[in-house]
């Protein structure tokens, strides 16, 4: 049997360390989603604008948690032996996501949809 050197041990502990970040990128993406939907549907089931204002609350962690999980997935795959990157690379993912999606969704709601 071949023996593990300290490389092989470093590697390991950093591809143990992006797991755990891709998990809980995917939990918080799971608890964004189901949380922030359910928040919208309900409150757009009473009242069209609630539920406009509800998505722009629920807009910035459903996009920070998106876009952190792709970042999460992406370092997993494509970085190998830097541990600060398997954890950097989704929270700046997330960070530019989130208020990138919620200008998304202002851009729409302010702009397109009145003029439907």
């Amino acid at each position: 049997m071949a023996e593990l050197t300290g490389h092989d041990d470093e590697r390991a502990r950093v591809r143990k360390l992006g797991l755990m970040v891709l998990g809980a990128f995917g939990a918080l993406f799971v608890l964004a989603f189901c949380g922030g939907g359910a928040w919208v549907g309900y409150a757009g089931y009473h009242s069209e604008s609630a539920g406009v204002r509800a998505m722009y609350m629920a807009a910035l962690p459903l996009g920070f948690s998106f876009f952190g999980l792709l970042g999460a997935a992406a370092a997993h795959f494509f970085v190998k032996e830097k541990a600060i990157f398997k954890v950097v690379i989704p929270v700046v993912a997330g960070g530019v996501g989130g208020p990138l999606v919620l200008g998304l969704i202002f851009v729409f709601f302010e702009f397109i949809f009145p003029a439907l």
